[in-house]
């Protein structure tokens, strides 16, 4: 548990020190270039897409096709008093090394502001802030949603690893049970060859005494035998 907390801590502070910087630049949209702002974030595109589409459905209904994502009549009250036109991209880096020194910078959110008339929010705009901060705020969640998507992953790693413990420590006990009966069997038959043996001495010895006993009395008839063939019988 002091681990897990101890590597969220440490994820938390680095994605707090990479400089969550906006920059502002184009992209196409319906092949004509749009001037916005844009942020790299260390997260998969197909990771943060969703959220990002759900923090910008907060502002008005959302238009998704080609992997643009577009607000006719976005109501931003900190961006502009009125409804603007909103567009946004998500382009996918891969596990490019952002030249903007963020550290690995799989995605890029890209968003213009539509101010009307032709005039696109930018630097120069006193909502610039606003703009910037809307960037930065999601990169902050996104990196932190990132985050709690890694631990759980690696805690599902490890209770896999547990289980494993877990059932390698039961056919341990299954096994050992096995071996303690075939133990207390070996030493039952043990005892019972033990008193099986004792019990072949006593009828060895019991053998020699009769055969001894037997002998002499077998001795005793062949010399009753010999000497009555060597007695005279009386003649008529």
């Amino acid at each position: 548990m002091k681990t897990t907390i101890h590597v969220l801590a440490c994820m938390l502070f680095a994605s707090s020190t990479f400089a969550q910087t906006v920059f502002t630049g184009s992209q196409e949209f319906d092949k004509q270039k749009k001037e916005g702002l844009y942020i790299a974030i260390p997260v998969d595109k197909k990771n943060i897409d969703k959220e990002w589409v759900a923090v910008l459905g907060s502002f008005g209904v959302v238009t998704s096709a080609k992997g643009n994502h577009v607000i006719s009549s976005a109501n931003m009250p900190k961006i502009s008093s009125s409804p603007i036109n909103l567009l946004s991209k998500i382009t996918d880096n891969g596990n490019l090394i952002s030249k903007f020194k963020d550290g690995p910078a799989q995605s890029t959110v890209f968003v213009a502001f539509d101010l009307g008339g032709g005039s696109f929010l930018n630097a120069s705009n006193e909502k610039y802030a606003e703009a910037e901060k809307l960037l930065k705020d999601f990169y902050t969640t996104a990196v932190y949603n990132e985050e709690l998507r890694v631990l759980e992953r690696n805690l599902a790693d490890a209770q896999k690893v547990q289980e494993k413990s877990i059932k390698a420590g039961e056919k341990l006990a299954k096994d050992f049970e096995g071996n303690k009966k075939d133990h207390e069997k070996l030493l039952k038959k043990i005892e019972e060859n033990k008193a099986e043996y004792e019990q072949l001495l006593k009828d060895i010895e019991t053998n020699k005494t009769e055969q001894n006993t037997t002998k002499l009395g077998a001795e005793e008839k062949q010399k009753l035998f010999e000497a009555a063939k060597t007695r005279v019988l009386p003649k008529n």
